[in-house]
């Protein structure tokens, strides 16, 4: 495993231990979804399917186009949210990849 291989898969790890709920992913009482802390700025939680389309789609982008976390901590947070939805294809970020890719982000 070179350096860059063991760097993401502690990235993930440790994503996965931050993502991991330690109650039932519900909204908080207040009825705002609950936010994870990543890199320097904090991400909706997303629940199901479509809030998680909605944060990939907006907060990630943004957050990538700010240059407030990198295209890689936006894959890892996803790849992470995937699995803990228990989502198809946890290890593929196709649909980030190509708004990146069409937004000129992807570097």
């Amino acid at each position: 495993m070179n350096r860059t291989s063991l760097a993401l898969a502690l990235a993930l790890l440790a994503c996965l231990t931050a993502c991991s709920p330690k109650q039932p992913s519900t909204p908080s009482q207040s009825g705002q979804p609950t936010k994870i802390q990543l890199g320097s700025i904090q991400i909706s939680q997303p629940t199901d399917y479509n809030s998680f389309i909605k944060i990939r789609n907006t907060e990630l982008v943004n957050a990538v186009r700010n240059k407030q976390i990198t295209p890689n901590q936006a894959r890892t947070f996803l790849k992470a949210q995937k699995l803990r939805l228990g989502m198809e294809n946890p290890n593929q970020t196709r649909g980030l990849d190509k708004i990146l890719k069409d937004q000129g982000l992807d570097r």
